[in-house]
């Protein structure tokens, strides 16, 4: 005689299931998309695109860019049928941007599910300025750090001045290479307060990017 018990599973396992709600979400394309864009571009539009691979709607209720520099918008209805498609717009102001830069967008949809979209933008730098900021432990030795300013061959402007917003730091820019290539060396005038100046990189260009480029001087107790 056979058992009853295979069959009695097979029925569990099917009543278990058509408990199981229907799934639902949305897919997307791609999640990171890369650019390279030109030094003088200011505005770079990026659509990622979407469907709905599950069995019921799915609403798209916010999206969430990280940055002011980013807008957003949903092309094609907030309300994603099965098997429908759609785009998130994003439009990103690169007006100062210089290297590569990282922007992302959270999209939450009604599903609960977050999805984090990426725009990696690459320019190409007519001036780089290496690092951006320099730290100083409170308390510790005063000692002398550098940024370095490389200009490239085909850099359509010139350095004009290097100046400091604040009294804390003593600085003083040098020649390495004319046209080229330069240095300033920065140095505490006492590591004793917690602070924050600005070394600022002028150049005779137009361009918001190259106009002004901030480093960032700043004496603080979690230094190493």
């Amino acid at each position: 005689m056979n058992s009853p018990f295979p069959r009695l599973g097979l029925l569990l396992l099917s009543a278990l299931f058509a408990c199981v709600p229907a799934r639902a979400g949305l897919e997307f394309e791609s999640r990171m998309v890369r650019r390279e864009i030109e030094p003088r571009q200011s505005v770079l539009p990026v659509a990622f695109t979407f469907t709905n691979t599950g069995e019921k709607t799915v609403s798209i209720e916010r999206v969430k860019p990280h940055c002011p520099c980013t807008e957003a918008r949903v092309e094609g209805g907030s309300a994603v049928a099965p098997g429908r498609s759609g785009r998130i717009l994003l439009v990103v102001d690169t007006r100062t941007f210089t290297g590569t830069v990282s922007k992302d967008v959270s999209v939450y949809t009604s599903d609960g599910v977050e999805h984090r979209l990426v725009i990696r933008v690459m320019v190409k730098e007519l001036l780089a300025v290496r690092p951006k900021g320099l730290v100083w432990k409170q308390g510790g030795p005063a000692e002398t750090k550098t940024v370095t300013i490389v200009l490239t061959p085909d850099c359509p402007f010139r350095l004009k001045r290097v100046s400091l917003v604040g009294d804390a730091f003593d600085y003083e820019p040098s020649t390495v290479t004319p046209g080229v290539r330069y240095a300033v060396a920065v140095i505490p005038k006492d590591t004793g307060r917690k602070i924050v100046n600005r070394l600022l990189i002028e150049t005779d260009s137009d361009d918001p990017r190259y106009a002004r480029i901030p480093v960032f001087l700043s004496i603080h107790p979690a230094a190493r």
